[in-house]
């Protein structure tokens, strides 16, 4: 997303979270409708900035830009790709992963679809499939590392701040909690801990799949009254207890799952990407340090963490190879900065 849209994203998601919370006032799902929109900026936002960040420090089809774009944009545009098929649109043109540095653009999936009462609905379904899709896959690289995140989807509702503080913190610690049960003294382990990090940037929506998903809205009239009539429908059954056609399952344990879903998957992004903007801008760092010392700090720091991990844990691993990392920047950054000018010789 451009970075001019993003401040009237943030204006539109408080917007919208301050209105569900003033209609939707003693509502058992309450505090969870309203988290959403404003969950949901800060992932977009924080998923951008890490976006331009790497696009700036790094040229359009350089080996290294495709390492750390590909992943996550292939499966956010392969989640686009299949959702269309399944929900009836026709794809005339699809690229998973084809970046343009003119645009910006770095995938798509281009379709049509036919122009009915669920057009609105569709569009929503398929722009906002790679958050549930990506989402999916952060689960089971959790569930499959010892993590506990998919135990703290259930249909109990956050009734207070501090409700909502304490699961935040038990979704961080359980992200954390994966990332310690892993071997790193295999290859394995570390492909896992990238694709993690790449599925979470592909998880947030694109500024074209906003805007595909809410241009509907004023363009398809009916469609938009049937689509928010039946948003309306899922809230009202979220309060009531109904029986789905005699079986246990209720209309409302089912939307407090969904709900709390996908509070999850943002709080998951969100932790992770916090965590890596400071790491990428770290890794820019080290690459403009001149010549061969460039490989100093990522070394010391390796060896620092393999050595600290095998004798404390990933904790204190993780803090001491941080130390070094920084120690030795600064060291090699001020001694570069030192150094005269070299001088040309003239050309003869």
């Amino acid at each position: 997303m451009a970075s001019y849209s993003r401040p009237l994203t943030i204006i539109v998601f408080i917007i919208l979270s301050a209105a569900l919370w003033q209609v939707l006032e003693g509502y058992t799902y309450r505090f969870l409708f309203c988290a959403i929109p404003l969950l949901l900026a800060a992932q977009i936002t924080l998923a951008d900035a890490l976006e331009d960040l790497l696009t700036s420090r790094l040229r359009y089809g350089t080996k290294w830009f495709t390492l750390l774009i590909a992943p996550g944009t292939i499966l956010h545009e392969l989640c686009h790709l299949l959702t269309a098929l399944a929900t009836g649109c026709t794809v005339t043109k699809a690229a998973l992963f084809r970046p343009n540095p003119a645009t910006g653009v770095l995938g798509f999936v281009n379709y049509t679809q036919p122009d009915d009462k669920w057009t609105v609905l569709r569009e929503f379904i398929v722009g906002f499939a790679p958050f549930f899709g990506c989402g999916i896959v952060l689960l089971l690289f959790n569930s499959y590392f010892g993590g506990s995140i998919s135990s703290l989807i259930d249909d109990s509702p956050i009734t207070d701040v501090s409700q909502a503080w304490g699961f935040a913190q038990s979704v961080a610690s359980s992200v954390f909690s994966s990332f310690t049960r892993m071997d790193y003294g295999g290859f394995a382990a570390w492909v896992i801990v990238y694709l993690q990090l790449c599925f979470t940037v592909g998880a947030a929506p694109s500024s074209t799949d906003f805007k595909g998903a809410f241009s509907s809205l004023y363009k398809h009239l009916i469609s938009s009254a049937v689509f928010i009539a039946l948003v309306a429908a899922i809230i009202f059954a979220s309060q009531r207890q109904i029986p789905l056609w005699g079986h246990e399952a209720q209309v409302a344990s089912y939307a407090g799952v969904i709900l709390k879903f996908a509070v999850t998957i943002m709080l998951m992004s969100i932790t992770l990407i916090a965590g890596m903007m400071p790491l990428a801008y770290l890794g820019f760092k080290v690459s403009e340090i001149s010549g061969i010392a460039k490989t100093i700090p990522v070394t010391s720091a390796a060896l620092v963490f393999y050595f600290v991990n095998k004798s404390y844990g990933l904790k204190y691993a993780a803090i001491a190879a941080a130390a070094t990392l920084a120690a030795t920047m600064i060291i090699l950054t001020v001694s570069d900065s030192q150094k005269p000018p070299e001088e040309k010789k003239p050309k003869k």
